[in-house]
């Protein structure tokens, strides 16, 4: 197994286990979320740590090879304690599309959809992509923690339908990396929002950039909300300011209300 603690903030170690489809994120103790679109995730509640199954699988034909692995973490736009806890250790990105073009260096057809959670305009979030293969050393082998083998059979970790809390069992293998959340990397921020990107090459040597952002089918990232927030904490949206229109409308809706008491007490 291997480990690195970031000071108090962050655990990262790894274990043997497998999925499908080729790249999963999945929340231990978390329970399938039905949101809209492509909100479905895995969601843990939890105001300690939060253990994560980085999940790659491989497959005969499409994929013989998954190296160059990042955990993708959105959070709300200004977590200055958080980026204070990650940032020396991964790369931030504005929005969705600042990530992308930095994808796009990797694989020229990479396109990601916006991608905050739970409706938030992709104006108001930070990505930050953490290299995996820089936060711990190679193993024995040489293999570095960013790759995974083909070592074991996997589960096929799928959001998709809403309070399921189990993984499926299959017969596809893969590897499976555990990532340890401390606290205190936590600190200051009310959700976090976890993708995994890596690079894969198919058995003609072909690369391509894979991401859990794709229904593929169903949905396979995972997403932390703190157990005692209470107003915020990413399952509801930021509300926006209702249109002009809409305004009017309330107003004049307040002013009939008005009169309708003044008739009364007449």
């Amino acid at each position: 197994m291997k480990k690195l603690m970031f000071g108090a903030a962050m655990l990262l170690a790894s274990s043997s286990v497998m999925a499908i489809p080729t790249l999963q994120v999945h929340a231990l103790g978390s329970t399938a979320y039905d949101g809209t679109g492509d909100d479905d995730t895995w969601l843990v509640s939890t105001d300690g740590s939060v253990e994560l199954e980085l999940i790659g699988t491989y497959s005969p034909t499409t994929v013989v090879s998954i190296d160059n692995a990042y955990l993708v973490m959105t959070v709300a736009a200004h977590s200055g304690d958080f980026a204070s806890q990650i940032g020396p250790f991964a790369t931030r990105y504005d929005d969705s599309t600042a990530f992308e073009t930095f994808l796009s260096t990797l694989d020229s057809d990479v396109s990601l959809n916006n991608h905050a959670p739970y409706g938030y305009p992709d104006d108001q979030i930070d990505i930050y992509a953490l290299e995996l293969d820089l936060m711990l050393p190679p193993s024995n082998t040489g293999i570095g923690f960013g790759t995974f083998s083909d070592i074991m059979e996997t589960k096929d970790c799928n959001a998709d339908i809403a309070g399921t809390t189990d993984c499926a069992s299959t017969t596809a293998t893969g590897e499976i990396k555990t990532v340890t959340m401390s606290p205190s990397s936590l600190v200051g921020i009310d959700w976090v929002h976890y993708d995994l990107v890596a690079l894969v090459t198919d058995q003609h040597g072909n690369q391509s950039i894979v991401t859990t952002w794709d229904i593929n089918p169903g949905s396979h990232d995972s997403t932390w909300t703190r157990a005692s927030c209470t107003v915020d904490c990413g399952v509801t949206p930021p509300q926006e300011l209702p249109a002009p229109q809409t305004l009017m409308l309330l107003g004049l809706g307040l002013v009939g209300m008005v009169a309708a008491r003044r008739r009364q007490s007449v």
